[in-house]
């Protein structure tokens, strides 16, 4: 609210007609992190320029920013500088630009439009082509905008144009991904199994899970393991390691769940998670409930989470995620200041109660920040 009074009169300086102290103008409104009036001053600055200074008005615009993280303000310069110079719609730099603000303001219609032109603006079957379709592909196949006939349209004509690229097992895996989102399961599948290659293995063994051949998914997670990187080959040990732990039936619905999660669906996959628990035996319990928990922390669900690892901590006190669901509850209490009495008295139980659990150092950090009031 101090800088109110200050920002008010940013707009009498483009009472001023030169170039510099427009320029000016915005950067302090950007400074003052005003992102509204510095698209209001812009705009207004747009219409008493020279046509020739237009382009590096509206770069400066966008350039700042950027750098000060404003992505609609950034987005807007850049879509406004391609409707009123023309030249600039193909020029590689811009559109990149413009696709990665559109992206991080979550507008993929123009993150696609953006890429599509950079993609025509390039030379046929060069390294940058090349790439640009391939960002192209991975946004279409995250977005809903685009059906599954186009989708595999662009992948057919990537394959075309680039049989031997480097990243065409990802590119496969992500259209066949996507293409399971669209329900298009059977079309997923075959892509999958005509384009051998670790990402392309491993979302068959996803496709195969979520279709409840617990057998077949498993095999196929075992057959893409040594090609992942480490990040995912820990990620599928896990996983592996959690089927082998509990009854056929529970891994059933555990890996049914996680090909769910893994294509777009993880409200589906925690149903089937939740009722799950209620039908396996009493021992695989948690395991389910732990999962569900997870996924409902990811979603931004903390409600939902606690209630899962609450549920463990109460029913299941002497099962091996009792000590980790306490620790992911107090966490989900300690974040509401509220609740800060109850995350402690968790975690303090926590310690006393099972001083050998691995989650024991964490828990005393965590005590510890409370305890700071940080």
């Amino acid at each position: 609210t101090r800088l109110l009074p200050q920002s008010r009169g940013l707009g009498d300086v483009y009472k001023r007609q030169t170039e510099d102290r427009r320029r000016a103008a915005v950067r302090v409104a950007i400074v003052f992190e005003l992102p509204d009036l510095a698209r209001r001053l812009a705009a207004a600055g747009l219409r008493g320029l020279p046509r020739d200074a237009v382009p590096g008005f509206l770069q400066e615009v966008a350039r700042r920013a950027d750098t000060a993280g404003m992505d609609e303000l950034s987005l807007w310069a850049l879509t406004t500088l391609q409707r009123t110079v023309p030249a600039v719609t193909g020029d590689a730099t811009t559109e990149v630009r413009l696709a990665a603000a559109a992206l991080a303001v979550g507008d993929t219609v123009a993150a696609i439009e953006a890429q599509t032109r950079l993609a025509r603006a390039l030379e046929p079957g060069s390294v940058e082509r090349r790439r640009a379709i391939g960002d192209l592909i991975r946004v279409e196949a995250g977005a809903s905008a685009v059906d599954a006939p186009t989708l595999r349209q662009r992948l057919s004509g990537f394959r075309s144009e680039y049989p031997d690229a480097p990243e065409m097992d990802e590119i496969t895996a992500v259209v066949a991904a996507g293409l399971a989102t669209r329900g298009d399961v059977d079309a997923a599948l075959a892509l999958v199994e005509t384009a051998p290659g670790p990402q392309s293995e491993l979302e068959r063994a996803w496709l195969l899970l979520d279709g409840g051949d617990l057998e077949g998914g498993r095999a196929a997670l075992e057959s893409a393991l040594p090609g992942l990187s480490p990040t995912a080959a820990t990620e599928v040990n896990q996983l592996m390691a959690l089927l082998d732990r509990v009854s056929p039936a529970a891994a059933g619905v555990l890996a049914a769940a996680a090909g769910r999660a893994r294509h777009g669906d993880p409200a589906g996959a925690r149903r089937l998670l939740e009722d799950g628990a209620d039908e396996v035996a009493d021992g695989d319990r948690p395991a389910l409930l732990f999962q569900a928990g997870l996924l409902a922390s990811d979603g931004g669900d903390a409600v939902g989470a606690a209630r899962y690892f609450a549920r463990i901590e109460g029913a299941h006190p002497d099962s091996r995620e009792a000590a980790e669901a306490m620790l992911r509850h107090a966490r989900i209490l300690a974040a509401d200041p509220a609740r800060a009495d109850e995350a402690r008295s968790l975690l303090e139980r926590l310690i006393l109660e099972r001083p050998r659990a691995a989650v024991v150092p964490d828990a005393r950090r965590e005590l510890a920040r409370l305890g700071r009031g940080s």
